[in-house]
């Protein structure tokens, strides 16, 4: 039951939020890194007011995300690890929250609209938008991506394709659990090089590898014996994906695999919650975007030719929806 006082923590969750982005934004912890600073050392090498400096670090002790000793602020252990851009764990994806940010700002124009309203400068999509949500798909998937991978029935397929793959996460977890595989990544041609630099990372350059281009539009390549579509139809309107999967299908071999993974609804779309939320998302990101129910998905894969289709649930709270192409009748 919802009382008051919890509703008023629901309506005022954006403080929180907006405390921690300003830091983390600004490089806060980061700057106090493993050692300590007053707010005035810290406001001069940011570039800030001392005043609201040390106000907003004692905010952060208070979320306790900062520790305060005689007038000194320090990294908690977690901050340390997570927030500080020198840590081998540091969450860089978060970047892409505060754009986020900014556009869910528009949410009350956009249910009047029925679509997006905000439209992102396309000559600042390589380093204000594009980047932080590369590294934010990155940083989300490859926290369970060997349980996704592993949940796959892979066996005995030799090519397989990450559509709309971004940093390729996915596709270089398979190439380590299976060492017969050829993995390949179809993006965007901005946003392949990104990929490379993912994959040279990992030393995984003659296993994995990349085709750009607009995957509504331009070749896929064929002969896949699995083609991956993750995070991909939740951009898309019901029109879109029926093209898209069917296209999809086409370029799968003999007996190849399709699987969708994303937030998958009830049929009451308020289930999960994640889900339901995310089609907020999509509302103040996409023209036509959302989130679709089992029901929705089954039937676009049973009209493209995918027979068997079955449901598997992941560790990271998405579904994977998985069906293989008909064989062809001679």
């Amino acid at each position: 039951m919802k009382t008051p006082d919890t509703i008023r923590e629901m309506f005022n969750g954006y403080r929180v939020s907006r405390i921690l982005l300003s830091a983390f934004e600004l490089d806060f912890f980061t700057l106090l890194g493993g050692n300590g600073m007053t707010a005035a050392q810290l406001s001069n090498r940011c570039g800030t007011s001392e005043r609201s400096t040390e106000m907003m670090l004692n905010a952060l002790c208070a979320l306790e995300l900062l520790k305060k000793r005689e007038g000194i602020f320090y990294n908690t252990a977690e901050s340390l690890r997570y927030l500080d851009r020198n840590s081998e764990d540091y969450l860089s994806g978060l970047h892409h929250s505060i754009s986020l940010w900014r556009v869910w700002s528009t949410l009350t124009e956009a249910v009047k609209k029925g679509h997006r309203v905000a439209w992102a400068d396309e000559e600042k999509l390589g380093t204000e938008w594009l980047v932080p949500f590369i590294e934010a798909m990155h940083d989300r998937a490859k926290r369970n991506a060997s349980q996704v991978v592993g949940q796959l029935p892979l066996g005995g397929s030799r090519k397989i394709l990450d559509l709309g793959g971004g940093p390729g996460t996915y596709a270089m977890e398979i190439a380590r659990m299976y060492p017969d595989i050829t993995s390949w990544v179809f993006d965007l041609p901005e946003v392949i090089p990104l990929t490379r630099h993912y994959i040279d990372r990992e030393g995984l350059t003659e296993r994995v590898f990349t085709l750009s281009g607009d995957f509504m539009h331009d070749d896929i390549g064929s002969g896949y014996d699995m083609i991956f579509v993750s995070a991909i139809i939740h951009s898309c309107s019901p029109e879109a994906n029926r093209g898209l999967i069917r296209k999809c299908v086409q370029a799968l071999g003999d007996r190849g695999m399709l699987v969708i993974q994303d937030y998958i609804m009830d049929e009451e779309r308020t289930s999960p919650v994640d889900g339901a939320l995310f089609a907020i998302n999509m509302l103040v990101n996409t023209d036509a975007g959302s989130t679709y129910t089992e029901k929705e998905v089954t039937g676009w894969m049973q009209d493209a030719g995918l027979t068997g289709i079955m449901r598997i649930d992941t560790a990271n709270r998405t579904v994977q929806m998985v069906g293989r192409k008909r064989q062809e009748v001679v």
